[in-house]
């Protein structure tokens, strides 16, 4: 694994590259550019950090999307970390926050009990040991067009590759966005299941050869109704522990 200074380093400068290769295949100018990543790189990168160990979670989104200056650009992680957006708005947020608690409070003998209590009292905590990482960079829109996000995952495959390369995930959360991952690493782990898999996890290590679980779910935005998506998420997750158990 890198350390934090390294991927602060890295991730910086692929942004910015990224970034200039928008500006050139755009016919705007100003154009927008929401960069991601890991929420807060000192608790990810904390080897103090026990709780989270195994589970650094990536959730794998469609693209950004601000109504306040379409062509500003600006960043995902930042804002994330400093706002800690809970308010009635941003409900995706709160939504991946009690996804993220069901993940790293499941095993495969146990899944942890629903509770607003203790989801809200840790918000925290459990925002800023996520990353995210969209898609789609520039220009984001309210209603995403799958084929205009699977054009952006086939052309910027080499950036996403790398940043999520960077990330180094445990678990990847594909918000209605598995097929765009598949694009980018050339998966081929649906090939034999049509387009949904039958219980919408793989275990794999055709990702720069490291086993990592991924969850084909729903996109944070599907708010309702909100036990059955935690629940739901649980079962998938510890049934895809269940299976690397009986492989190792």
């Amino acid at each position: 694994m890198i350390t934090q200074q390294v991927y602060e380093s890295k991730i910086k400068a692929l942004m910015a590259k990224w970034k200039k290769s928008h500006e050139k295949n755009a016919n705007v100018q100003n154009i927008n550019f929401i960069d991601d990543g890991i929420v807060n790189p000192e608790k990810w990168f904390n080897p103090a950090n026990k709780q989270f160990k195994g589970k650094k979670i990536l959730f794998l989104l469609k693209e950004a999307y601000s109504k306040d200056d379409e062509n500003a650009s600006w960043s995902l992680t930042d804002w994330l970390r400093t706002d800690h957006p809970i308010d009635g708005k941003h409900k995706i947020w709160k939504r991946v926050v009690e996804w993220t608690y069901a993940l790293v409070n499941t095993n495969s003998k146990k899944i942890p009990k629903f509770s607003e209590r203790e989801i809200k009292e840790n918000y925290n905590e459990y925002l800023e040991n996520i990353a995210v990482v969209n898609i789609k960079k520039s220009c984001g829109k309210s209603n995403s067009n799958m084929g205009e996000i699977l054009e952006y995952a086939e052309q910027d495959k080499d950036f996403l590759s790398k940043e999520i390369e960077l990330i180094d995930p445990d678990i990847i959360v594909c918000g209605y966005s598995i097929q765009a991952l598949m694009k980018v690493f050339d998966l081929k782990i649906k090939e034999n299941s049509g387009y949904y898999s039958e219980n919408w996890f793989y275990v794999t290590d055709e990702i720069f050869g490291k086993k990592r679980i991924i969850l084909d779910f729903y996109h944070p935005s599907n708010h309702y109704p909100i036990l059955l998506n935690y629940y739901s998420l649980a079962c998938i997750y510890q049934q895809a522990l269940l299976e690397v158990n009986s492989k190792d």
